[in-house]
C-alpha cells in the first residue's frame, strides 16, 4: 500500500498577539474614559487590576497551549492545554486572592466588572477571529 499523497490540512494558529492588542487597546480606552468621566481613582485602580487578572492568566495559557501542532504533537497538545489551564487556573485565583488581601482600599465592583468585561470581550474578538 502507498502512502497517501493527498495534501494535508493545516490548521491555523489564532492570531493571538492580535488579540492581546486589542485588549490591551480597549483597556486603555476604558481607562482614558473613565479618567474622563472623573470616576474616582480607586475605581480605575480596581478597574485596572481586573484587566490584569484577566488578561495575565491568559498569556500564560495561551503561551502554553498553542506551542506545538500537528497529529504528530498530539500527546504534547494535549498535555501543553492541560498545563496552561491549570496553570491559568491556579494563577486567576491567586490574583483574585492576593488583590483582595493585599491591595486596600480595592473597589470589588470595579475588578470584578472589568475581569467579565474582558471575559466577554475575548469571547468576542475569538469568535470573530475565527470567522
Amino acid at each position: 500500500m502507498q502512502p497517501s499523497t493527498a495534501p494535508v490540512a493545516k490548521l491555523k494558529k489564532p492570531r493571538l498577539l492580535v488579540i492581546f492588542a486589542l485588549q490591551i487597546f480597549v483597556l486603555l480606552i476604558l481607562l482614558l474614559a473613565a479618567w474622563l468621566l472623573a470616576l474616582s481613582e480607586l475605581t480605575i485602580y480596581s478597574a485596572l487590576i481586573g484587566a490584569g487578572i484577566f488578561i495575565g492568566p491568559n498569556a500564560y495559557f495561551s503561551f502554553y497551549a498553542f506551542r506545538y501542532a500537528g497529529a504528530r504533537a498530539a500527546p504534547q497538545v494535549a498535555q501543553s492545554f492541560y498545563r496552561g489551564e491549570a496553570g491559568k487556573f491556579v494563577l486567576t485565583a491567586v490574583m483574585f486572592a492576593v488583590s483582595f488581601a493585599v491591595m486596600r482600599p480595592i473597589d470589588v465592583v470595579a475588578v470584578f466588572l472589568t475581569y467579565i468585561f474582558f471575559m466577554v470581550l475575548t469571547w468576542l474578538l475569538a469568535w470573530r477571529a475565527t470567522r
